[in-house]
């Protein structure tokens, strides 16, 4: 409202100013200069019009948004996502968990504000899941704004990969609502937002690091990145996408300690990926007793147990399994999560919550009741 007053207020002034200079110019011949100077202010008033009306647009847009959600509307929201993501069943697996924790996840990179940058290879796959999350959304756009049914759609997924699943942890991470959307949602025209050092080929400075400066994940505690990074535990990559091929353990819809014990117990032996387009980069393939598991880790996932730096620009490793030395600040968390799945819970609730209230104040977020 401020900003509508003011610009009333200059139009009042440039009107007098018109006024005043036609005034002035019919005393001294001025005509032409009188007709540039209304062209010039007529185009002035007309860009301010356009500011006017887009300003009131984005201040209803919010206003719809800022309406309290109730913890009935959650709970509506809810069944409509577990009814969404139960909806896609393929083999027995429900990609759409993992798509759902990703989009969170990535949304969260520079502010949860409902907005991916498609452009950016780092969120390829990621289109999919918004896509399919708009039919569920658009029952419900009146109550909250997009960043936060992205993030309720992450938690909703969580506790979904947990169900019947008695190895599996349940963070039950409590949802907040409060975000806003950015101007252009579910699109993003802003800065390129960075994620760990090109796509998996990071060691854990890039990890510990990126996690710091992007949640407040402190580096002076480790355990919230590695209990963090445990959710990849669901789902895959998919070559032509990432580059990379695989997934983390074999349980892609249940989040459970595998990951960790995979990690720990597997041997990884660096292999070569190459995409359709001839890029190459490098993963780690898992197998026991000399039998290939079909599991894949990043570097990203390996700099947890081991130091396996320097990575060359293709993410290949200058040691092997066997000649890395341990990884002194986090392999005791990794070894820690893979038998205690109440630690790695506490800890992970605790990094998920500072994760999906990134860029808010505790002011600015409630909880609906």
């Amino acid at each position: 409202m401020q900003h509508t007053c003011t610009c009333i207020a200059i139009a009042i002034i440039i009107l007098i100013l018109i006024y005043l200079a036609e005034t002035n110019g019919k005393k001294h011949g001025c005509v032409e200069a009188i007709n540039d100077l209304r062209k010039s202010i007529h185009e002035d008033l007309t860009n301010m019009k356009k500011e006017i009306r887009s300003e009131l647009s984005k201040r209803s847009k919010q206003g719809k948004n800022a309406k309290k959600v109730t913890a009935k509307d959650v709970r509506k929201m809810r069944a409509g996502i577990i009814e969404h993501i139960n909806a896609k069943n393929i083999s027995g697996e429900l990609p759409r968990i993992a798509g759902f924790v990703r989009l969170a996840f990535h949304d969260c990179v520079g502010g949860c504000d409902g907005c991916i940058d498609l452009d950016n290879e780092e969120n390829n796959g990621l289109g999919e899941y918004i896509e399919e999350l708009e039919d569920v959304y658009a029952r419900f756009s009146r109550k909250l704004s997009r960043a936060d049914f992205w993030q309720l759609a992450g938690i909703t997924a969580l506790v979904v990969s947990g169900t019947d699943c008695r190895s599996c942890m349940h963070p039950d991470v409590q949802f907040m609502a409060g975000r806003k959307d950015c101007a252009a949602s579910p699109e993003y025209a802003g800065e390129m937002r960075k994620f760990p050092n090109n796509g998996g080929h990071a060691d854990i400075d890039d990890v510990l690091g990126f996690f710091e400066t992007t949640f407040g994940l402190p580096r002076s505690r480790p355990e919230l990145a590695v209990a963090l990074l445990g959710a990849h535990s669901l789902g895959r990559t998919h070559l032509n996408d990432s580059g990379f091929q695989g997934s983390w353990d074999s349980t892609q819809s249940k989040i459970d300690a595998l990951y960790y014990q995979d990690l720990l117990n597997l041997k990884w032996t660096q292999q070569e990926s190459k995409n359709n387009e001839g890029d190459v980069k490098f993963q780690w393939s898992g197998s026991f007793a000399g039998r290939s598991t079909n599991t894949m880790m990043l570097n990203a996932d390996m700099c947890l147990r081991k130091v396996i730096n320097p990575v060359d620009k293709n993410g290949h490793s200058a040691c092997t399994l066997n000649n890395c030395r341990d990884q002194p600040e986090t392999i005791k968390y990794v070894e820690l999560f893979a038998v205690n799945i109440t630690a790695w819970e506490q800890h992970f609730k605790e990094a998920y919550t500072k994760m999906t209230t990134t860029g808010y104040e505790k002011s600015q977020l409630y909880v609906p009741v």
